[in-house]
């Protein structure tokens, strides 16, 4: 019995060594940020100099496009903003990303990192939080734990 709990905690961890990204970065808004040149503190706080709120603009539409992050989710991570202070933001820098060339930032590399997002949200919904249903409940029987079932709209919400 302990070789099995000891070989689904094996499991477990491997599964949570890919969250983080490829540079050992796990934190998303620092991540890009230094692709800014710039730092998290800079990105989130509440200022409005020029160049603090363009790179924290950009944070915002890259999570938002390409690392198809909501509102809330972005928000949350950028400091604690209100989500329609996000919205504005996203739209703001859309619109200007539209109508400028913007040759000075070279966004493919901030693109490539919210895609990685995405890849690991998807790989954490698909795969690792599957895993982790299976060995609790791998687990609650090896002990011999009763589990309360989860109704099928409750783990839509998890």
């Amino acid at each position: 019995m302990d070789e099995e709990l000891k070989k689904e905690n094996l499991t477990l961890e491997s599964s949570f060594s890919f969250v983080s990204d490829s540079n050992g970065e796990d934190d998303i808004v620092a991540s890009l940020a230094k692709l800014l040149g710039t730092t998290k503190e800079n990105i989130i706080i509440y200022s409005r100099k020029q160049h603090l709120v363009r790179n924290r603009d950009l944070v915002t539409y890259i999570l938002r496009e390409y690392g198809e992050m909501s509102y809330l989710a972005i928000g949350k991570l950028m400091g604690g903003r209100d989500h329609t202070t996000v919205m504005k933001e996203y739209r703001k820098i859309k619109e200007k990303i539209k109508l400028e060339d913007n040759k000075d930032i070279d966004i493919r590399e901030l693109i490539s990192r919210a895609k990685g997002i995405k890849e690991q949200k998807d790989y954490i919904t698909n795969v690792l939080l599957p895993n982790v249903i299976d060995s609790i409940k791998k687990t609650s029987n090896l002990l011999g734990l009763k589990q309360k079932e989860i109704s099928e709209r409750n783990m839509k919400i998890l």
